[in-house]
This record gives C-alpha cells, sequence and structure tokens, in this order.
C-alpha cells in the first residue's frame, strides 16, 4: 500500500471516530508513595501504561520478576537503586528508590482494636511524636486509592494525636500520616477485615527479627475457646487449649499463618461447639534498623557510631512497671538525677534510630549500673 492510501487510511478511521492508536511509555509508580522510604515499609511498584509481558529492571540488570506489579513486603537498604519496566519494546525512565536504615519520625499504632478485625467494627489509632504534631495529617489507602482521613472522632493527649477512623468495611486498608510538607511521617498500619467468626491476629506490619511476637486465636463475641490450633504453610505447629502462639522472629519465621478454633457462647446462646478455621494472613520479616547504643561509667552516652553526624538525641526513663517517659534532654550525655531504667535513640527532622540497649541506674549518686542488652523493646518506640 503506498503513503498516499495509508495517509487516506488513516483520515477515514478519524472521520469514522476510529483514531490511530497511540503507544504510551510505560512508567513506574509506587503504592503507597513512600518517600522518602524506611526499613520495614510494605510497598507495591507498578508497570503503569503497559500491556501483558512485562519486564522488570533494577539498578539496569534484567530480573526475574514477572508481571504488572512488583511487591516488595519489607524494605531494606539492599532495595534501594533504580527501577524499569518494559513492555512491548518501550522502556520506562528510572525509578529511584532509597531505603533508610531507620524509623521514621513518628509512629502510628493501634489504641482501640486489632490489626485483624470483623468488619464494621470500631477501632482507634494513636500517632506519637518527640516533637511537635501540628500541621499533620493522616492518609488511608483503600482500594488503591488514596484519601486524606476526615476525622470522626480527635482528640489529644499531650504530644499524642488521638483518632477513630470511619469503620472499615474494606478487605485492607493502610493508614499513616505526614507533615504539612509531606517530608517527615509516621510508620504506616495495615488493618485488614474478615467476615469469619475465627480470626488470627497479626501484626499491622512486618515483623522486626529479634522481636517476640505473641499470635492470637479470637473467635467472635466469646473468650472460651476450648481448642486452638495453629498452621504455619499448611503444617500444624501448636495444638492444644491455648489461643496464644509464642515466636521468636527469625528469618525463617516468614510464612503464611492460619488457626483453626474451638469455642462455645455462654448464658442463652451456649450449645454446641463450634469449629472455624481463620483466614490466612501473611508475616513477613526484615532487619532491624540502626540502633543506638548506650553506655555508661560515671554517667550515659548515647551513641551511633555508623549514623551520619548532627544528631540530637532523645532519653527515655521508666521504673518498673510503668510505661517510658521522655526526658527533656538533647545532648548525647547525662548523669541520672533518679533511679531505674534508661534508654535513648539519635534523631533528624526526618528519620530516628532504634531505641537503644537499656541501663538500670540502681543507686544515687553513684549510681551503679547494670546492662539489661536483653530487654526486648517494642517497635513502635
Amino acid at each position: 500500500m503506498s503513503g498516499k492510501n495509508l495517509l487516506l487510511l488513516s483520515a477515514v478511521f478519524m472521520i469514522l471516530g476510529f483514531p490511530a492508536r497511540c503507544q504510551q511509555t510505560p512508567q513506574v509508580s509506587m503504592s503507597p508513595t513512600f518517600m522518602p522510604t524506611f526499613s520495614g515499609d510494605s510497598i507495591k511498584l507498578s508497570c503503569d501504561n503497559s500491556t501483558a509481558g512485562v519486564t522488570w529492571y533494577f539498578n539496569n540488570a534484567k530480573v526475574s520478576q514477572e508481571g504488572q506489579t512488583w511487591s516488595i513486603a519489607a524494605a531494606a537498604p539492599r532495595h534501594s537503586g533504580s527501577y524499569q519496566c518494559e513492555s512491548d519494546g518501550r522502556k520506562s525512565d528510572n525509578f529511584s528508590i532509597s531505603v533508610l536504615d531507620y524509623l521514621p519520625p513518628a509512629s502510628l499504632s493501634i489504641k482501640i482494636g486489632q490489626p485483624v478485625m470483623w468488619k464494621n467494627n470500631p477501632f482507634s489509632l494513636v500517632l506519637q511524636s518527640e516533637d511537635s504534631l501540628q500541621g499533620w495529617n493522616c492518609w488511608v489507602q483503600k482500594g488503591g486509592r488514596v484519601r486524606k482521613i476526615t476525622f470522626k472522632n480527635k482528640q489529644d493527649e499531650g504530644d499524642n494525636r488521638i483518632f477513630q477512623p470511619h469503620h472499615l468495611s474494606d478487605p485492607e486498608a493502610i493508614y499513616w500520616c505526614s507533615d504539612k510538607t509531606n517530608q517527615s511521617r509516621s510508620s504506616p498500619v495495615t488493618i485488614r477485615t474478615s467476615e469469619k467468626k475465627v480470626l488470627l491476629e497479626m501484626l499491622p506490619r512486618p515483623a522486626m527479627i529479634g522481636e517476640s511476637l505473641t499470635l492470637k486465636c479470637l473467635a467472635w463475641g466469646t473468650d472460651k475457646i476450648s481448642r486452638a490450633i495453629f498452621y504455619k504453610d499448611e503444617v500444624i505447629i501448636q495444638d492444644g487449649d491455648s489461643s496464644d502462639y509464642q515466636i521468636n522472629v527469625i528469618e525463617s519465621s516468614e510464612g503464611k499463618y492460619k488457626c483453626t478454633a474451638t469455642f462455645t457462647y455462654r448464658g442463652r446462646t451456649a450449645g454446641q461447639p463450634y469449629t472455624e478455621t481463620s483466614d490466612v494472613q501473611e508475616l513477613f520479616v526484615h532487619e532491624p534498623p540502626l540502633k543506638a547504643v548506650l553506655s555508661a561509667d560515671s554517667g550515659m552516652t548515647c551513641s551511633c557510631p555508623n549514623c551520619p553526624s548532627a544528631a540530637s538525641y532523645r532519653w527515655y526513663h521508666k521504673d518498673p512497671g510503668q510505661q517510658w517517659e521522655m526526658k527533656p534532654s538533647v545532648q548525647s550525655y547525662i548523669e541520672p538525677s533518679v533511679a531505674g531504667s534508661y534508654a535513648c535513640r539519635a534523631v533528624w527532622p526526618n528519620k530516628r534510630t532504634l531505641l537503644s540497649n537499656v541501663q538500670t541506674c540502681e543507686f544515687l549518686p553513684l549510681c551503679g549500673v547494670r546492662d539489661l542488652f536483653s530487654e526486648m523493646l517494642l517497635y513502635s518506640m
């Protein structure tokens, strides 16, 4: 067919409402858009404007990843680099990710409720930071769409912000908060729902290697569980009358978990036992981020040998059985003024280290110190 005829045919298609197909260049996008990305974040990369048959590249090298999406369940510094996707012979521009080996400067956690809930049950979240939360907003991603949260109920307790989002009916939702510049943000919280009477309570984030984790098998409307069977990757790992399963998280803890509960109800609804199996919940693990080091001699010094300079420090104190309370000092050295347990961390405007080892100050003014390095601290601190 001559060039003149091709032009004529294209004109006819346009007149009839069939424009010639314009092939778009693929583009890599991130969901949620966590910039910066921190150790332990769960993200998904998508190859937009692509058709079937997508090829992925990491740092210009072809990888075995298939499909239009690439899920990174627990980001780590090794995931830092440039990503590209190719479709129909067209390659996207580089999409760069830098995974920081730190924690976000604020933490978001569940105050009322649990990471896996029955649909439309109420729950509340608490946002915590050592610095001011003025100007911070919170967000939710459901069904691939992100929107700003309209607070149904919000209150402040000191430096903490507590809010109750609208009841959740979606299978999964990811919540996080950020400052007005979007340069600082909180850790994210993932909440899932189920329509089954039995739930397996799982973390709202990937687990950190070295921490202790308790899985709970819950039955709707009752705590009378006579038998609970826990499974990992379809293999029974515990069968008995305890509805809890303890895990000391190591790399091999990663897998798919579920539980089967045999339970009864109290009062007029009592009768024959029910037995039901929960939905499967997947556990992902990651290495701990950088951790501050607390050393003690005549006083206490907080340091982070592998961290950049220009850090300030936060100090925490607690008495036995109490919660951590932040001390006013931001220096790397303090002289304890009261007995009790102490810990510290290094902080910057948009990141912070994991809480240090714990030191206990027993006697004042000399303050003989013993190391409680083995005490496991919560990731949310």
